[in-house]
């Protein structure tokens, strides 16, 4: 049963505290920091499928200067630096794993799952929720992160039943908790010296508050093209369609859309298809290779014997 928005509000208000300490003595951390943090507090590959909402970037830079602030004031107590550009609010955590093979099956699982759910999700396509910030807080011992939650109460039922449609597709054992995670923690912890110095750093962020807004992009603009097969014949069609202001298909953001084809008689569908593609353009312009115009360099090694 979903929480009332003032019960929700108590909630997450009992944890997110805008002062807090880390106690007296050694803090070690959360074991499962090393999921993600190599030995020398580096990220590890981290695999999985999660469900958020992109934050404009006027909120990331604002996001990346509160960052930028705790590692200058105790960069011992935290790990490699998030980048800027992955800020963002989880609506929805599905399967993760710092091993590929024992999540791979999940992931295939749930992207037929989500596509099911897809329409349910269109409805929602361009809402607006208007959020705000709580606190900068420490989540589970694992990071710091900043605490947000919806403005209203409209925007809170809207946000839940976006997170509800996503249930369907793996129900998790914990309440929804939105954040923004600012940074991971040091594998191996930190004193005490630079825990006061990481407390001092968090109370001057909290006499700060933001606002801002996240907005529902579901599958992207959809476009329909049909044609007539002769009957009991074979029959090859062709035609081309244009996209407004697609996202391209790139190394570091390989963005995909959907194609579904459905072969119906009589009204019923008999057959159907759903595939995923990307726009681009790869092409070579004397000895570089181009993608959609950027040049890409491929590392490798030839080792042979004669």
């Amino acid at each position: 049963m979903m929480e009332t928005y003032q019960e929700f509000l108590d909630r997450i208000f009992s944890f997110e505290k805008k002062e807090w300490t880390y106690g007296d003595g050694y803090f070690k951390g959360n074991p499962s920091i090393s999921k993600k943090v190599n030995p020398d507090n580096t990220f590890r590959n981290f695999y999985g499928d999660t469900v958020v909402f992109e934050l404009a970037a006027s909120v990331k830079e604002k996001l990346a200067a509160f960052a930028a602030f705790l590692y200058q004031s105790a960069s011992d107590c935290f790990c490699e630096r998030l980048v800027p550009q992955t800020f963002h609010v989880t609506l929805h955590d599905l399967s993760n794993s710092p091993v590929l093979q024992e999540v791979a099956k999940d992931v295939f699982e749930n992207e037929l799952k989500v596509i099911e759910q897809m329409q349910q999700v269109q409805k929602y396509e361009k809402t607006v929720l208007k959020m705000k910030s709580k606190a900068v807080f420490n989540m589970v011992d694992t990071s710091l992160v900043m605490g947000v939650y919806p403005a209203g109460g409209e925007d809170y039922r809207r946000m839940m039943e976006l997170y509800d449609i996503f249930d369907e597709v793996k129900r998790l054992p914990y309440p929804f908790t939105p954040h923004i995670t600012l940074a991971y923690y040091n594998v191996y912890g930190f004193d005490v010296q630079a825990a006061r110095g990481l407390e001092k750093a968090v109370r001057q962020l909290n006499e700060q508050e933001i606002e801002f807004e996240l907005s529902v992009e579901a599958a992207g603009r959809k476009q329909e093209w049909s044609g007539v097969a002769e009957p009991a014949g074979r029959s090859i069609f062709r035609t081309e369609l244009c996209f407004e202001d697609v996202k391209e298909w790139l190394l570091e953001t390989p963005e995909l859309y959907e194609a579904e084809v459905k072969v119906l008689q009589d009204g019923i569908v008999v057959d159907d298809l759903i595939d995923r593609f990307g726009f681009r353009e790869v092409e070579i312009k004397g000895k570089k290779i181009m993608v959609n115009g950027r040049q890409i360099r491929i590392k490798g090694l030839c080792r042979h014997e004669d």
